[in-house]
């Protein structure tokens, strides 16, 4: 995931630890603290993550294809 105020990466693990002290708990909140800058990021709906994780195959897939064709000739 990507912050959106400093433009980052964001490791959605360290982003739940930073959020550890908050009243709020994990069970409530749907926001990603990032731990660079502290801006609170609303958490990626799951259905994009599986389009971009399916992109990302695809993407994978065709360039190994176009490897694989550039190395046989």
């Amino acid at each position: 995931m990507i912050c959106g105020f400093c433009g980052k990466e964001i490791d959605e693990a360290r982003a739940g630890a930073a959020c550890q002290k908050c009243p709020l708990g994990k069970s409530q909140c749907h926001l990603l603290k990032c731990p660079r800058c502290g801006y609170e990021n609303p958490r990626t709906p799951s259905f994009f993550r599986r389009i971009a994780a399916w992109k990302n195959k695809s993407e994978r897939g065709l360039q190994e294809e176009s490897h694989e064709e550039y190395s046989s000739q």
